[in-house]
């Protein structure tokens, strides 16, 4: 599946002939989102195509038109994909949000990203901190001071990250 914006809508391209769109046309019954659907493009997105560093994912231009046009909708579809997803997908979602450079990204995904900072897996541990490293702001360094990882390896990355952030 493929996702370009169209006029300023996201369009999905399928492989067969059909394309979906969201947000829907004025002309139907309701422009706001069915959230589940969304839900379930993100993560046939993910699961689709793996996140790679330095490869825009297509999940990136979802999640960015709805943090600008519906904040509290972007942030009700990833607290579902974490709640619904397996542990493969969770924290692709969490990266794929730290990609996201706006102010308004951060104030909607840092609680997310905060927790994802106390996973007892070290898959959202990791992707966390990589996202917090993206923002690369006075929120994702004061996310990061208090941080105690307890595996070397990624421990090291975070001091390092933080050190990074603050100068």
């Amino acid at each position: 599946m493929q996702v370009t914006t169209v006029d300023d809508r996201l369009v999905f391209v399928v492989s067969s002939p059909s394309v979906a769109t969201w947000p829907f046309d004025s002309s139907s019954v309701s422009t706001t989102p069915d959230v589940q659907e969304v839900v379930d493009r993100l993560m046939s997105l993910f699961e689709g195509e793996p996140l790679e560093s330095g490869v825009e994912h297509a999940a990136e231009s979802v999640l960015a038109h709805l943090v600008r046009t519906a904040p509290t909708i972007a942030m009700d579809v990833a607290t579902r994909i974490l709640a619904d997803s397996e542990e493969l997908v969770a924290p692709q979602l969490i990266r794929c949000v730290g990609r996201l450079v706006s102010a308004r990204a951060e104030a909607v995904f840092m609680p997310m990203v905060k927790d994802a900072l106390k996973s007892s897996e070290i898959s959202m541990r990791d992707a966390a901190v990589r996202a917090l490293e993206g923002w690369g702001t006075p929120g994702a360094v004061h996310a990061l001071a208090g941080y105690e990882e307890p595996v070397p390896w990624l421990r090291d990355y975070a001091v390092r990250v933080l050190r990074d952030l603050r100068r």
